[in-house]
């Protein structure tokens, strides 16, 4: 049997492709911090010193995984997968599911002291239930990706209580950039006002947030930065937002108003398989993360967007 020496480094962040991926390993590298990414697939952003293979979609990984230990892992939720078998299978659109912390450290030969997980919408399960859907709503029977985000909370928090350790989860939000996917929630707004069709949301996708990827990495960036999280942390977490709070009724009234004759109806459509809920951000923890200073300038990038 080949035993490996243990490596440290200061951040492992699990998910390493994909646009919120590139923008996170930048701030690691602006912070000069020592990182190593597990992923399904290699990056051209890291050296294969910082790469670790990884799939959440299958239980085997190829072995033996050198041992790892971190200050800080941040657990890029858009990836999905089934965790081993004792992950339960939530999803009723695919494999979808929240892994045991407990289980995840042991599989990777991972030790980490401190936890960051971030809930994103991109994980969409069907229901047909009004909407906002409260914090206090059983949201077993109501959405996979609301009970997959609960879960994912559940389980950090789990983790860190087990471990006197800390914890804290993003949730929820869509990240919009400059350099996003086309396939992306706000992109697909101005796609479909510029073809010159109306676009229709349900009642609660109004309530959907959006978050700029420069205050995702700002907030990222404050967090490796204090050594303490508990003044973010309550038994809600910590939502993403702008300090003014962005939602995307105001969002597609704002591109309507850039785009000439364009049209949004609220309500035109009962519910789509991609429904999913939202909450409204606490603003207070929001300016206080990222300080009084921060100026939104979330009109201008619109404009370049849509331009």
């Amino acid at each position: 049997m080949r035993f490996l020496m243990e490596q440290e480094f200061e951040v492992a962040l699990i998910g390493g492709s994909g646009f919120v991926a590139k923008h996170l390993i930048e701030v690691l590298k602006k912070m000069n911090l020592s990182f190593i990414v597990y992923s399904r697939n290699e990056s051209e952003f890291i050296s294969k010193e910082q790469f670790q293979h990884f799939d959440l979609l299958y239980s085997e990984t190829p072995q033996p995984i050198r041992p790892v230990k971190v200050k800080t892992l941040i657990f890029n939720s858009v990836m999905k997968g089934r965790f081993l078998s004792e992950s339960a299978e939530w999803s009723n659109q695919g494999a979808v599911t929240a892994p045991d912390f407990h289980l995840l450290s042991k599989k990777l030969n991972l030790k980490f002291n401190r936890l960051i997980t971030m809930g994103s919408s991109e994980e969409y399960g069907a229901r047909q239930n009004p909407t906002p859907i409260l914090e206090t709503d059983d949201l077993a029977a109501i959405s996979s990706y609301g009970v997959w985000k609960k879960k994912l909370y559940e389980n950090a928090r789990l983790w860190a209580k087990t471990n006197a350790a800390q914890s804290i989860h993003l949730r929820p939000f869509i990240i919009y950039g400059e350099d996003s996917d086309p396939n992306m929630f706000i992109k697909q707004i101005i796609s479909v006002l510029k073809n010159g069709e109306p676009f229709k949301m349900t009642p609660g996708e109004q309530y959907r947030s959006f978050v700029s990827i420069k205050t995702l990495e700002k907030t990222i960036q404050t967090l490796l930065l204090k050594s303490s999280w508990q003044e973010y942390s309550r038994a809600n977490a910590l939502n993403v937002s702008d300090p003014q709070y962005w939602k995307m009724k105001d969002v597609a009234l704002l591109i309507s108003e850039l785009i000439p004759n364009s049209k949004i109806e609220v309500g035109a459509l009962n519910y789509r398989t991609e429904e999913v809920w939202h909450q409204q951000p606490d603003l207070h923890l929001i300016t206080k993360l990222l300080g009084n200073s921060y100026e939104n300038d979330f009109k201008e990038d619109l404009k370049k967007l849509i331009s």
